[in-house]
């Protein structure tokens, strides 16, 4: 009995260093387990902290301070989505991190959190040195700032704004501020909607050669993935940089890149000599939409003539 013990002992201890970074906090906001990964990453020991000085900055509304763990994921819990929260290290840094909640009811009352945990590092040198080519094309930063808009809107689901976080009367800009303030570091957060109010809001700043440049991302259908976070994260850390000279034209692919789905769809048709009642034929669109979407793709790819689009296309 004692040698089943001790081999049940020792295949949980295994289990707990291999599982992701993972949290359970009960309802009196004590931590109840945190995994091997998830000390070692925060740099823990055996006695685990509070949730409310284990969480940086839980999500919070735009017309509210910070609330507990419990309020500021209850949205999350609702929807299955997760959330993009920053954890307080041990040497007093943060780690931003998007974790997946569940919520664990026993007989049918809500008791504990569940959190699975993704860490997110600052911008890798591989991202970091993709958008500053990009960048070297599009040495503005009012350019680069509407290509990276472009970009994100383009492959997803999403609405990406350039935040003005210096704006006296914007509620999400005080809400912004509020929340860069409470965390002491520019790492990625988020601000969760209002009642009735379906979106989800990611913040992702970025602080360089003095400059602080926040960008927030509004999730329409919910899903971020880590990856979407890391890339994003990147781009705005090269915007905050000083501006560089420009080096060379900008690349057709660069400018391909900010179209959307419909927008290539248009341009390859465009390709292929149709004029815009055939396009609109095709497409099931009215000339006039059609007149509009190359309209938009000539800004985006910096033309002015239907055949230099159409080079473009081929």
């Amino acid at each position: 009995m004692a040698d089943r013990s001790a081999t049940d002992g020792v295949l949980l201890e295994l289990l707990a260093r291999l599982m992701e970074p993972t949290l359970v906090v009960d309802v009196r906001h004590g931590v109840r387990f945190a995994s091997a990964s998830l000390r070692t990453l925060l740099g823990l020991g055996d006695d685990l902290p509070r949730c409310e000085r284990l969480f940086a900055l839980a999500p919070v509304g735009l017309a509210e301070g910070c609330s507990c763990c419990w309020d500021g994921f209850e949205v999350y819990a609702r929807r299955g989505e997760p959330a993009l929260v920053p954890l307080r290290r041990a040497d007093g840094g943060i780690q931003a991190s998007l974790a997946q909640l569940e919520v664990v009811e026993v007989a049918g009352a809500p008791l504990f959190l569940h959190l699975r945990l993704h860490p997110l590092d600052p911008p890798d040198p591989s991202r970091l040195g993709l958008f500053r080519a990009i960048r070297a094309a599009l040495p503005e930063r009012e350019e680069f700032r509407r290509w990276v808009r472009s970009f994100f809107e383009a492959n997803g689901s999403n609405r990406l704004t350039w935040l003005d976080v210096e704006a006296r009367d914007d509620a999400l800009a005080l809400a912004v501020r509020a929340g860069l303030t409470a965390i002491g570091e520019v790492v990625p957060f988020d601000l969760r909607p209002d009642a009735g109010r379906p979106r989800l809001l990611r913040v992702v700043p970025a602080r360089k050669d003095g400059r602080l440049e926040v960008a927030v991302l509004e999730s329409r259908a919910g899903a971020i993935d880590p990856e979407s976070v890391r890339t994003l994260w990147a781009a705005v850390w090269v915007t905050a940089e000083a501006e560089p000279e420009a080096t060379r034209p900008v690349p057709a692919t660069v400018r391909l890149a900010s179209l959307t789905a419909r927008e290539r769809e248009v341009l390859d048709l465009v390709a292929r000599g149709l004029t815009d009642v055939q396009i609109g034929a095709v497409l099931g669109a009215s000339p006039h939409t059609v007149r509009n979407h190359i309209r938009h793709i000539m800004e985006k790819c910096g033309v002015h003539r239907r055949v230099q689009l159409a080079t473009i296309g081929r």
